[in-house]
């Protein structure tokens, strides 16, 4: 299977979702190409874009002309991969696999509306922009045949968030790179001095590091 992985997704350290599943789906057999065109430096970057709103149109634009140069460059494949965070991207994806004939997957991984409004609470939930952040989850997992999520947790959130049946989302792990962090052999002796727990992470409430630490306790 030859997989088209697209979008204007960040390649920071802080970003490995993307890493993870292009490695992962490369581990697994599947030859995977990259239409890919940086835009999101960080996420100050994207959280600015929230404010900025169409301020930030032009140049994102010419990112999707880009885009759309590279996919019709690019080689014949199955399947495209939107990647996260994709729930603009998807728009684009979703016109050039309608006319190539190709299924839409979308790594969601998270809700902007839930992300922004409720998670951060940087607007208000019925404001005109929390409005137009749901409009655009709702549509995005509409417009993908399958959308993915990092829990199944997310995945009921998703369902009554957007009106879908669980049917039409896939729970794949967050993970990390095991070059980076490989992972102990079962028989690797353990200290006997006190717990060590590494969180990765920013601590929204999203991320749980309460439930981390209750856990560690």
């Amino acid at each position: 299977m030859r997989i088209l992985y697209f979008g204007t997704w960040s390649t920071g350290e802080g970003y490995p979702r993307n890493r993870v599943l292009i490695e992962g789906l490369r581990r697994a057999g599947a030859e995977v190409d990259l239409c890919h065109e940086a835009f999101w430096s960080d996420a100050a970057h994207k959280m600015a874009g929230v404010t900025a709103g169409v301020k930030l149109l032009p140049a994102y634009a010419a990112a999707w002309i880009r885009l759309v140069l590279r996919y019709v460059r690019s080689r014949p494949h199955d399947v495209v991969v939107v990647g996260y965070t994709g729930q603009i991207d998807v728009i684009l994806a979703r016109v050039l696999a309608t006319l190539t004939g190709r299924p839409v997957v979308l790594d969601a991984f998270l809700s902007l509306y839930d992300t922004v409004a409720l998670d951060r609470g940087l607007v208000g939930p019925h404001s005109p922009l929390g409005r137009v952040l749901l409009f655009l989850d709702r549509l995005a997992c509409r417009l993908a045949d399958i959308s993915l999520l990092d829990t199944e947790s997310h995945v009921r959130f998703f369902t009554r968030l957007t009106g879908l049946p669980s049917s039409r989302f896939a729970r794949v792990f967050v993970g990390d790179d095991d070059r980076a962090f490989p992972p102990d052999p079962p028989s690797s002796p353990r200290g006997s001095g006190p717990l060590r727990v590494l969180w990765f992470g920013t601590y929204v409430p999203l991320q749980g590091v309460s439930a981390v630490i209750g856990a560690a306790r």
